[in-house]
């Protein structure tokens, strides 16, 4: 039964009902996005994105034919686009962002703007509705750096060492500030993302090393011995969905570490998984590069509550990638479309720093 007393049920296989139909997912030609609107089609949802289409249409571009899926071209840091955007919906997904530490770092004023400022709105503005469900999309950088290797939890002390995190950390405790019987935020503290999307990105660990090893049989590595956790873009869309079919006094006020326990890998451990698919590679290692994060987190409070699993590794990323690449997809994986830094750097001056 939705907000309005409506039992809804799902396309699926039109015998379960559930409680929520219609999703708002804000930034949902994204990365992430573009792949979990496709999931939430499949999986018996009315779907509704608002994006500002920084990185283009093509992410969403073929799903524009479904009757139940709706482009709002708006911008998530604008009230009236937020309300029109919400109107009739079940659920809000917030994956809207300036997402990474580089692309973050060009106009901290527009970062503070975009990461904190619209997602207080957005929620401001779906408790006011009563839009109680509503998901957002927050990072294990607020992890930042760990000095003692040790598993990180939902309740472990954050260390963020950028202004990215900074500001998912303002985020999250704005959220949950918020909480109560008709609001109930759930925060996603998503793994290093990796694997094909529609919208796709080569400025991320895998996806970078994948298309360098093909296109120059070199992989290098920047450090190498600090921990990253992983997990495919098609498993990180699935958390989603999982938080959105569990009853909501599990998920209500809860955050949840999104990944798996076996994907924390080293950097380097990484790049020999890579090198594995491409014989010819070698791997160029650059110990004085090091990247400043470093951390290992624990997973098992989403599979224990909700079941979750992921079903792909870091050598199937590399793989679809691979292939991809040889069929010619990508003409250029350099291009300022595959990254979030670029695309935003050339963003006629809408970015730079002032």
């Amino acid at each position: 039964m939705d907000r309005n007393g409506h039992v809804l049920t799902g396309h699926t296989d039109g015998s379960s009902t559930r409680n929520v139909q219609t999703v708002l997912v804000i930034g949902g030609a994204g990365y992430i996005g573009s792949v979990l609107s496709r999931q939430l089609l499949e999986a018996g949802y009315d779907v509704r994105v608002l994006d500002a289409l920084l990185y283009g249409r093509h992410g969403v571009e073929t799903l524009l034919d479904d009757d139940r899926f709706t482009l709002i071209e708006g911008d998530m840091c604008r009230i009236d686009d937020v309300v029109d955007a919400i109107q009739d919906v079940d659920a809000v997904i917030h994956l809207g962002a300036l997402v990474g530490d580089p692309a973050s770092s060009i106009n901290s004023q527009k970062t503070l703007e975009m990461n904190l400022h619209a997602v207080k709105l957005a929620a401001s503005i779906c408790k006011y509705h009563q839009v109680n469900r509503f998901l957002f999309a927050s990072t294990c950088s607020v992890y930042g750096r760990d000095e003692n290797d040790g598993l990180l939890t939902e309740t472990s002390v954050l260390n963020p060492v950028s202004l990215y995190a900074q500001t998912k950390i303002e985020s999250e405790r704005a959220l949950l500030e918020m909480a109560d019987a008709n609001f109930s935020p759930t925060i996603l503290r998503m793994a290093t993302i990796y694997g094909l999307s529609p919208r796709m990105r080569f400025d991320l660990v895998v996806n970078i090393l994948t298309a360098k090893a093909y296109e120059t049989n070199e992989i290098p590595i920047f450090g190498g011995d600090q921990y990253r956790p992983n997990v495919h873009v098609a498993d990180a869309a699935q958390a989603y969905i999982d938080c959105l079919e569990a009853p909501i006094d599990d998920v209500s006020n809860e955050i949840f570490n999104v990944g798996s326990n076996e994907q924390n890998y080293r950097v380097a451990e990484i790049g020999e998984m890579i090198s594995e698919q491409f014989q010819d590679a070698t791997i160029d290692r650059q110990p004085e590069n090091e990247d400043e994060r470093s951390y290992r987190v624990d997973f098992s409070k989403i599979e224990a509550r909700l079941g979750y699993s992921v079903d792909r590794t870091i050598t199937d990323g590399c793989l679809e990638i691979k292939q991809a690449m040889e069929h010619g997809r990508f003409s250029d994986y350099t291009g300022s479309q595959y990254s979030n830094y670029k695309t935003l750097e050339s963003a006629q001056g809408l970015f730079q720093s002032v």
